[in-house]
């Protein structure tokens, strides 16, 4: 039994092809892991950021809400003045969208 002797057949190519598909299959796997997780991590930062509100952007809004319900004269020598935002719609909506005036006619 000492004098046999022992062959070992091994496919190379088999072998190669075997290891390339493993490669090639580790691969997609993880570079799906990676873009599932960054679409995760971007939808998470949306969420977080994108609806948030600046306190400076809320105060500026606060501030233009006070400024669009008063009566404030502009400009005293030409006599503009602005009115309530309520109010402007109901004169633009009685004068058919025609801006009142209070110069007079043919100037």
């Amino acid at each position: 039994m000492q004098d046999e002797e022992y062959k070992i057949d091994v496919d190379v190519a088999k072998l190669v092809v075997i290891g390339a598909c493993s490669v090639l299959i580790l691969t997609v796997i993880l570079l799906g892991t990676h873009g599932y997780y960054l679409k995760v991590a971007n939808e998470q930062h949306a969420l977080k950021f994108n609806d948030s509100v600046s306190p400076l952007v809320k105060l500026v809004n606060e501030k233009a809400e006070l400024n669009l319900n008063k009566y404030y004269l502009l400009d005293q020598a030409t006599g503009t003045a602005q009115l309530p935002i309520d109010r402007a719609i109901e004169v633009m909506a009685a004068n058919k969208g025609v801006a009142p005036t209070t110069q007079p006619l043919g100037r």
